[in-house]
């Protein structure tokens, strides 16, 4: 883990990209971040990991990821990863490799916009100065918050929830909605038992965080379906239910779940 130097003190957040192929879309939502960020009243560490791409894609990636600062905000040098493991894998070697105050993802399609992901860092940094709760962003389905995704991503994400939910023994809450936010102490609790789970990262850290006893609250936010992703639920359901499969052997049987389920 690479700490802080005397000079650069802890931030308060780091924030991971979880990549792969994305070096078409991925610059322009890191511009968006680091201007959102730059004047927030608290530190973010902006950190891509590219999990694998090919050779040229990371080359693009690396000329795109120019490392700076900008008020609040630093945007690291990218992390490339030789092979390829899925998001969770990259999420995890980029949490590991850096210290902060609070630990947080977020997909690299700009889903989550970057006024949004300051909204919900400040909302966390004001309301849980203690670190006390993990804190995991699901897509409302009621109220003023705009969520826009077809009908396929719908019904897709809604089979993985509820299947979810079956596998943990918890009430059904949105997994897949890629913006989590962790303590770093809580994470230092259950990252020994953590791997990146294919593509099950999302209720594998929720099933650890439940087992170690830290409250999961859940934050509703604004989400828009970007195109050109390269997870398809045809092609990588059967391995989504699989995983599934996996992580319900250690799950716990009973109801408790996230603290505030949407």
């Amino acid at each position: 883990m690479i700490a802080p130097t005397k000079s650069q003190p802890m931030p308060d957040f780091l924030l991971v990209l979880p990549s792969f192929r994305e070096s078409a879309r991925l610059p322009r939502y890191l511009s968006a971040l680091v201007e959102a960020l730059a004047p927030a009243p608290f530190s973010t560490e902006v950190l891509v990991v590219d999990d694998g791409s090919p050779p040229s894609e990371q080359r693009a990636l690396s000329a795109a990821v120019v490392p700076r600062q900008q008020g609040s905000c630093t945007l690291l040098p990218a992390l490339l990863r030789s092979t390829n493991g899925r998001k969770g894998d990259a999420i995890l070697e980029g949490w590991r490799s850096r210290r902060a105050r609070w630990l947080a993802f977020a997909d690299a399609d700009g889903a989550t916009g970057a006024d949004e992901v300051r909204r919900v860092l400040g909302e966390v940094h004001e309301g849980d100065p203690e670190g006390r709760s993990a804190h995991f962003a699901v897509r409302a389905t009621a109220g003023p918050l705009r969520v826009v995704r077809s009908p396929a991503r719908r019904i897709a994400s809604r089979a993985f929830s509820l299947l979810a939910s079956l596998a943990l023994h918890t009430s059904p809450m949105d997994f897949q909605c890629g913006f989590k936010i962790v303590p770093s102490p809580a994470f230092s609790r259950v990252d020994r038992g953590l791997d990146g789970r294919g593509f099950c990262f999302d209720p594998a850290l929720l099933l650890a965080l439940r087992k170690a006893a830290i409250p999961v609250l859940t934050v509703p936010i604004r989400w828009s379906d970007q195109p050109g992703g390269s997870v398809s639920a045809w092609r990588n359901g059967p391995a989504m239910v699989l995983g599934l499969l996996r992580l319900s052997v250690g799950a716990e049987v009973g109801s408790s779940g996230p603290a505030n389920p949407p």
